[in-house]
This record gives structure tokens, sequence and C-alpha cells, in this order.
């Protein structure tokens, strides 16, 4: 694992972008804390009202791409959801570490449960759609 430093021994933040597993559970207590992030050529505050919109876009890409996600979100139905965070330590054990500054827990939720929201909305529209238009091959099937 190579890292550039600079200034004492700080990682620069592009040396540890590239990194994942036990490599990037090392460093990153070391790593820069940003207080902005540039985005498709658009740099905007950590944890601003931009920064949540831009989250809320990428998870309703997530689930809208990952049919798997969406099940699991829509089989939620009406249950209350929590968001914890998980942490892996040096060691590689998993424990429940403190809320995000970036994106807290109770800004994540909300935005969990209005896509939720939407999500149920619309599959009850379109199973409603399906059963007052009956696919063509089912109704000729059932008359033969």
């Amino acid at each position: 694992m190579h890292i550039e430093e600079r200034n004492q021994g700080v990682p620069t933040r592009e040396s540890v972008a590239g990194l994942y597993g036990t490599d990037a559970v090392k460093i990153r207590k070391h790593a820069p804390r940003s207080l902005f992030v540039e985005y498709l050529g658009k740099k905007f505050a950590v944890g601003s009202k931009y920064h949540h919109r831009e989250m809320e876009r990428a998870l309703r890409a997530k689930f809208a791409q990952c049919e798997a996600a969406r099940k699991a979100l829509l089989g939620t139905k009406d249950k209350n959801l929590i968001h914890l965070v998980h942490r892996r330590n040096e060691q590689g054990d998993i424990h429940i570490g403190k809320d995000s500054s970036t994106i807290p827990a109770d800004v994540f939720v909300k935005l969990l449960l209005k896509i939720r929201g939407e999500l149920l909305i619309s599959s009850k529209d379109a199973h409603a759609d399906e059963s007052q238009h009956p696919d063509t091959l089912d109704s000729e099937s059932s008359s033969e």
C-alpha cells in the first residue's frame, strides 16, 4: 500500500480514495476530513441541503436499478425504520459507530421513508392498472 503524504504525515485524499478492505480501515482515522464535496463539476458543503438532495437522487437511482434493494425496502411495508452506522475496527470486528455527520440517521431515514412511500403508491397503482386492464394473452387463454 503506497500512500502519498502531505503536511506532517497526513495522507492525501486522492491517495486513500482507491483503498478498500483492511487498508481502508487502517488509514481512515488518518484521512483528512473534507468540508466540501465535488460531484459532476459542482462543489457543495458536506451535510448541506444540496448534499442531502444528491443523496436522495443516489438512493432513488439505487432503488430504480436494483430490484433486490427495492424489494427489501418495499418489504418493510409501513414499519418504522432505524439506521445504525456499522463500523469495523482495525481487527475487523463490527460495532455500532457514531452517527454520520454528513447524512445523519434521521435525514437518511426520512429519505428512505419518502422513497418507500412513493414506491408503495406506484406499485399499488401498477397493480390496480393490471387488474383493470387484463393482459390480452391472459384473457385469450382463459376463453379457450
